[in-house]
């Protein structure tokens, strides 16, 4: 990250009461860095930005393309107690959701469980890893960078067809983020159900659910109280989906 785009964010994000903050040109991966943070005894809340990454890492282990301008950010936090921990993802992805289409126009929504999506295509993702009673909320997106080949992606610049300050994706999702987390802190998961659900994409559509038993077309019917995504099996019986599942949904092509 050069020291000019270093200086600006830190300028914005001073404004949110991190204990710390660091800015880095380069990282294997935001995440690693701030769960050592944790391990070391790191105050709440930190930050760790990284211009590029060389090991960026998404959700069941996938590698995830992180060059150079894009968002690659962690936030390290106090964990919320054990059974809000996966709150925490679908508070973090509808809080960057409304903080990038607030910054940019652009109609972000989340699929579930912890994907950013514009236009069917997949703009970021959220990887939320606990450690020493920190939680560590990364946030990856596609902003002006090209979209990784190979999968249905897509990033701001060419969807908006111009450039995006990175600096204010940053210090927007994170005051998002951290305003989520509060609310978690506080118990307050009804705000971030209505949160998430102001941005599903998939409550009414069919989608395809993939599990190690097979495949089966479903109708997403959204999310419930408890944080499960609730859906209607092609006989009419109803099924949930927690958070932490490994089971993935698949969109249907159109028509």
């Amino acid at each position: 990250m050069n020291r000019a785009a270093a200086r600006g964010e830190q300028a914005g994000l001073g404004e949110l009461g991190l204990a710390w903050c660091e800015a880095r040109a380069e990282a294997d991966s935001t995440n690693v860095e701030a769960l050592r943070r944790a391990r070391e005894g790191a105050a709440v809340p930190g930050l760790v930005l990284a211009a590029s990454q060389r090991a960026g890492r998404g959700s069941r282990g996938r590698s995830w393309s992180s060059p150079v301008g894009g968002l690659w950010m962690t936030l390290l936090l106090e964990a919320p107690p054990a059974h809000l921990l996966p709150w925490l993802a679908l508070a973090a992805g509808a809080a960057a959701a409304e903080a990038i289409s607030t910054c940019t126009g652009a109609p972000v929504g989340v699929k579930w469980p912890n994907d950013l999506v514009l236009a069917g295509r997949k703009l970021g993702g959220i990887l939320v890893e606990a450690a020493a009673g920190r939680a560590a909320v990364g946030l990856g997106v596609n902003v002006n960078n090209d979209p990784p080949p190979g999968i249905e992606a897509i990033s701001l610049r060419p969807a908006l067809g111009r450039e995006v300050a990175v600096s204010d994706l940053a210090v927007a999702c994170a005051r998002g983020i951290m305003a989520g987390h509060a609310r978690l802190l506080a118990g307050d998961t009804a705000a971030v159900a209505a949160a998430w659900r102001r941005h599903d994409v998939l409550c009414g559509r069919q989608v395809v659910l993939e599990t190690r038993n097979g495949e089966q077309e479903i109708t997403c019917l959204g999310m419930t109280g408890s944080g499960s995504l609730q859906y209607r099996r092609a006989d009419g019986s109803l099924g949930e989906m927690r958070a932490t599942s490994r089971s993935r949904l698949r969109l249907l092509p159109p028509g």
